[in-house]
């Protein structure tokens, strides 16, 4: 699922949620996006049709009240045949108010490793919050229940910890009218670099060094294929998607004579600004390459490349783009 202007305010834009389906064996199924809570008389919907198939569908939806700010929260993408939901083609984005109270600097979902198979403690320190602003406290809640945290930030320690996370400014009657943000956090079965492999013992199985995901790929939990960053289409994520002229970005993979680009989407930008990619556990929700920021629209600096900004560029590297890399990354 993407989400195009993903952190919004009370007035600013229309936010769109697309259910995007890749996948050829499965475009005339029905695919459905919900919200607890949203204002469906509010809500436009529509398909997306490229290349003379339906990609997607989408919702548009406008700026709320200011009382009734029913856009905000965590929205579900369903895929269904004939009539048959199937639960592995479930997918979330999220949409956030836009306040400097409630600033996660981009971060909607964090992905953490237990350090072996059913062990309860993590890999490395884990932490989600919002950037502290003076003496202002905090509310968490997790899946629905209080805790008793009042920081800005929330250590996540162990791999009971994983859930949704809701944080809101404490006293403020906004959170039950939706001015609060949500974060995921989502815990892996296996160490990082394993993937869990049923029927075997142990069942976490180390990669081969020809099985690491490459380019800020994230491999899948009880799998050894990659869920790859978007552009890039190999099994380990090495090179890019063909683009057709560098500057209109390709979603679709154009070697079986498809295409979807950002700039087909409803509101969509040539080169995906602004726009929330969310491919589900374990890779979450990151902006599109090159991008980064609580709206998904403040380009990399200079030597960092990549979703989210999170690699960087070859100390020897002069041509590194920040949406694709290094040059060896073109296939």
């Amino acid at each position: 699922m993407v989400t195009n202007l993903p952190s919004a305010g009370r007035t600013n834009g229309v936010s769109y949620v697309y259910a995007i389906d890749t996948d050829i064996q499965f475009r005339d199924g029905e695919i459905e996006i919900s919200k607890d809570g949203l204002d469906t008389s509010a809500v436009k919907e529509g398909e997306i049709w490229a290349d003379g198939l339906r990609w997607a569908c989408y919702i548009a939806i406008p700026p709320p009240k200011m009382a009734i700010p029913t856009r905000f929260g965590n929205y579900t993408g369903v895929l269904a045949v004939e009539a048959t939901p199937i639960s592995f083609e479930t997918g979330y984005t999220f949409i956030r108010p836009d306040s400097k109270f409630l600033d996660t600097d981009g971060v909607y979902t964090l992905t953490v490793y237990p350090t072996a198979f059913e062990s309860i403690t993590l890999e490395g320190k884990n932490s989600i919050g919002v950037r502290r602003m003076g003496c202002t406290r905090y509310t968490w809640f997790k899946d629905g229940k209080k805790l008793k945290a009042t920081s800005a930030r929330l250590p996540i320690t162990c791999t009971q910890d994983g859930g949704l996370y809701t944080v809101s400014r404490a006293g403020s009657s906004r959170r039950s009218r939706g001015w609060c943000v949500q974060i995921l956090v989502i815990v892996a079965t296996c160490p990082q670099g394993h993937y869990y492999e049923n029927g075997e013992t142990p069942p976490c199985t180390a990669l081969t060094s020809t099985g690491i995901c490459q380019n800020g790929g994230i491999l899948r939990d009880e799998s050894d294929d990659c869920i790859c960053n978007p552009y890039f289409g190999t099994f380990n994520c090495r090179c890019i998607v063909p683009v057709r002229d560098g500057k209109t970005f390709t979603l679709g993979d154009t070697r079986m004579g498809e295409e979807l680009l950002c700039k087909d989407l409803p509101g969509g930008s040539p080169k995906c600004r602004g726009m929330l990619f969310c491919f589900g556990d374990l890779y979450g929700c990151k902006c599109a390459p090159g991008w980064h920021g609580n709206r998904c629209d403040r380009p990399c600096s200079k030597g960092r490349w990549g979703s989210n900004c999170e690699l960087a560029c070859p100390d020897d590297e002069s041509d590194c783009s920040r949406f694709f890399g290094p040059v060896e990354n073109l296939c």
